[in-house]
């Protein structure tokens, strides 16, 4: 059954118009990673909850299990809130922000530069670069993925130190170790701190 040219045309219209609310404007999307990551690069809390969704989710190696919402930012917040201790530093590039057309994600690279605590009263500096990948809905941030470029093992040969690094960045108990480590931190923030 043909259809009439009108109802061809209408059926592509409203085609477009549900594509356009699942993949945001380029420019706009672009926008929102920046400010976002302006404000955690100004280790600016409240900033940076106000350019996220309220049910906000991020993942990474050592967070892969972060529940949406308060767990996700609270995470942030602890970073944030932290920094004197840690000596965060968050350096981004806008001009690495980048929009992919096929999905409507958004790809930025970013630095954390910090001092990890490994316990044992010791503190290791850490620099890692870091390529994450955003979604966006309504002019905020949804979810962030990211992706060590230096590989968990570059990550932790750094965090443990010169002399355990090098020893357990590959063992199959580090990585473990590392995710229960953070998510018990991170609780004990939570329990102290509303996000």
């Amino acid at each position: 059954m043909m259809f009439p040219r009108a109802a061809a045309l209408a059926l592509f219209a409203g085609a477009s118009l549900v594509s356009a609310a699942v993949i945001p404007r380029a420019d706009d999307a672009v926008a929102a990673v920046t400010n976002f990551l302006t404000a955690y690069s100004n280790m600016d809390y409240d900033a940076l909850k106000a350019a996220a969704t309220p049910d906000f989710h991020f993942q990474d190696q050592a967070f892969p299990k972060l529940h949406p919402g308060s767990m996700s930012l609270g995470m942030f917040h602890w970073f944030i809130s932290d920094q004197s201790n840690t000596n965060m530093k968050v350096t981004f590039d806008p001009s690495t922000i980048t929009f992919n057309s096929s999905d409507g994600t958004i790809t930025a690279h970013y630095v954390a530069d910090y001092d990890f605590d490994a316990g044992f009263g010791s503190k290791n500096h850490v620099v890692n670069p870091i390529t994450a990948t955003y979604t966006v809905v309504d002019g905020l941030v949804k979810d962030e993925v990211d992706t060590y470029d230096l590989g968990f093992s570059g990550w932790a040969e750094q965090a443990l130190g010169p002399t355990l690094g090098p020893l357990l960045k590959d063992s199959a108990a580090t990585l473990p170790f590392i995710q229960v480590a953070g998510a018990g931190k991170l609780g004990l923030f939570l329990l102290t701190h509303s996000s």
